[in-house]
């Protein structure tokens, strides 16, 4: 069983503790249904490359959950890290994979325990193999969330707070993904020469949106020279230079001002 499965919904409603502590009860309930889903689409063969079809009507005849709340929640966990989302097709249609080593760490060392099967004593949970022994999570000092922290607000002149849980969380997960606090600072410098004195984008400038999914996106965006005006023209790399005048050129620049007389 994996821990996909554990989670999953059937036809009740089913909420993890673990989940709606961690994340919310709305959340931990898409979340729940989501995985459903999963399981249901890995079982017909029809996952590609982890991902699965998921509609709007489907999720909301088994959860209630009008589409309005299904993008807020959905928007919520991609920002976690926890899912992935891309349309394609025509028409458009909308494909979620669940990243599970996500999900895992919010279990890590809390429920391992009912993930095994009940028929093998030994059997490890059906995890990506690589997550228990070598996916091990880094502690981060609190000095951390606050310098990343601090340096945002000095920045854009806010007062967020490095206590945040939502903050850390997804520090966390960028963390532990191999990024590093100067890469932090890289997106906060990146995006804020791009959004600080832009009104309709500097909203944005929020750990929220900086270190959610599209860290490394920004981290790898190139920088764009800001376009200078039609009139201005490059300096010269090469000063003129400066010329002695000769007795010749001297006495024809006399004879200049005499014939103007």
């Amino acid at each position: 069983m994996s821990i996909l499965q554990f989670i999953a919904t059937r036809n009740f409603i089913v909420v993890n503790k673990e989940l709606m502590h961690a994340l919310g009860l709305e959340e931990a309930i898409l979340l729940g249904e989501l995985c459903s889903e999963y399981d249901f689409w890995e079982k017909q063969g029809r996952l590609e490359d982890g991902f699965f079809y998921s509609t709007v009507e489907n999720i909301e005849e088994n959860t209630t959950l009008s589409d309005y709340q299904q993008r807020k929640y959905l928007n919520k966990l991609c920002d976690l890290g926890i899912i992935e989302i891309k349309i394609k097709g025509m028409p458009a249609k909308r494909f979620i994979r669940i990243r599970e080593e996500e999900v895992f760490k919010i279990f890590e060392g809390k429920n391992l325990k009912n993930l095994r099967t009940s028929t093998g004593k030994n059997e490890e949970p059906h995890i990506y193999n690589n997550i228990i022994n070598k996916n091990k999570k880094i502690k981060i000092k609190k000095e951390v969330y606050v310098e990343i922290v601090d340096y945002l607000n000095e920045k854009i002149g806010a007062r967020y707070s490095a206590k945040s849980s939502k903050t850390q969380t997804l520090i966390n997960a960028r963390m532990n993904e191999g990024f590093t606090l100067e890469d932090f600072k890289t997106v906060i410098d990146k995006k804020c020469n791009d959004w600080l004195k832009d009104t309709k984008m500097s909203k944005y400038l929020r750990p929220e949106t900086l270190f959610g999914t599209k860290f490394e996106g920004y981290l790898n965006e190139i920088q764009k020279k800001k376009a200078l005006p039609s009139w201005y023209q490059e300096p010269t790399k090469q000063q003129p230079k400066y010329v002695e005048p000769t007795s010749e050129s001297l006495k024809d620049l006399e004879d200049f001002f005499k014939n103007k007389e």
